[in-house]
Formats: C-alpha cells, structure tokens, sequence
C-alpha cells in the first residue's frame, strides 16, 4: 500500500510540468522514495536479524529476561558527580509469555537531573527497535533552532541515538545494547548532549552486551 501510494504522488509530480522547477521537484522526490524504499529495506532485514537470535534464545531455552537484581549492577552508584536520588525502581514482567524487565534510577548534581533506565526484552525485541536501528543506519539528523537530534556511535558496536529540547533544554539518549536491551538516559539543564555521551561512555554496556 505504502509503494502504490509512493507510485501514486510520483506520477502526480510528473504530471504537473517539464520544466526546470518541476524536474528540480520530481528529482528530489525520486531521490526520497529511493531513501524511504532503502529504510523499509533495512527494517526488514533488523526484524529478521533479531528474530533469528530470538529463536536461537528460544532454543536454548532462554526465554526469561534479566532479573532485575541483576540489572541493577549494571547502574551506576553514582557518575559524574550525579548522586543517586530516591529509591531505585524496577519493573519486572512476564505476563502473556511476554519476559520483560527494567530498572530505573535518579540521579541529581547541584539543580541538574539525570535518569537511567535498563530495559530487557528477551521475548521480543524491543517494538521500536528495527525502526531505530533502520533510521539510525541512514544517518537521520536534523538541527534547528528547536531541535536537534542524530545517531552515533557509543563504545564498540553500540549504536545510539540522541536528542535535545534547545528550549526546554532537556536532553536524551536512546542505546540499543542488543537487539533485546535498551539503555536510555535523561538530563535537563542541557545545552548540548555532551553529557549523554559522556554518561553512556561509562556504562558497562559492553559486558551488559553478551547477555
């Protein structure tokens, strides 16, 4: 449905003239849909790669996620001078045959908050992951007065995928550990996203990787 309707506005734009502006047009939304085809592409090749390693999990009968007790080694006491705040929280869950389990902290520095949040989707990938994982690979990035957000690369083989408010100077990163952890990070009184790399570039993620 999504290709005929792509199909569909190209012969519009086609249509509409030959001259320069609308060659200029139908050249950039041709470049667009090649873009778009090559994305839905590589969607299906992550939810393919990471349903390959569910089944191999399954076989082996790997079918619970990370205890939270057990996730929890992999926060930090405290980082960069953030301090933890509150109590550490954690949501286990095997409902529906669904394993999922997470663990969350707070932390503050001075007026500056940060939280880390630990996520194992041992069942399933995590739903956004083969999306995350096809846009990060096109190397998707924006920067403008509102917003900015891009992928990159943290530690070995760890892809993310970082984002800041400029206004509301809140900042977050998304790190896929595997295809079935997610590592997220938050901070606000951000003027960059300095502090999310420098955040995730002290975790233990490569450790939290081979599970």
């Amino acid at each position: 449905m999504k290709k005929a309707i792509l199909g569909l506005w190209l012969i519009t734009l086609t249509a509409c003239g030959n001259d320069e502006t609308s060659e200029s047009h139908l050249s950039d939304s041709a470049q667009y849909v090649r873009r778009y085809m090559r994305w839905q592409e590589r969607i299906k090749n992550a939810e393919k790669e990471a349903q390959t390693k569910r089944d191999a999990r399954l076989k082996k009968g790997d079918t619970l996620a990370i205890s939270p007790q057990k996730l929890k080694n992999y926060l930090p006491k405290q980082i960069l001078g953030f301090q933890p705040e509150a109590q550490l929280i954690d949501n286990p869950s095997n409902l529906s045959g669904k394993a999922y389990s997470s663990v969350e902290q707070a932390y503050s520095k001075n007026q500056q908050h940060l939280r880390i949040t630990i996520s194992d989707y041992n069942a399933q990938s995590s739903p956004l992951n083969a999306t995350m994982l096809a846009t990060w690979r096109e190397a998707v990035f924006q920067d403008n007065r509102r917003e900015y957000s891009a992928g990159v690369l943290i530690q070995k083989n760890i892809k993310a995928w970082e984002y800041l408010h400029k206004r509301k100077k809140r900042g977050e990163m998304t790190l896929l550990v595997s295809d079935r952890i997610n590592v997220s990070i938050i901070a606000d009184n951000l003027t960059d996203t300095q502090l999310l790399r420098k955040v995730a570039e002290k975790l233990d993620l490569q450790n939290l990787s081979k599970k």
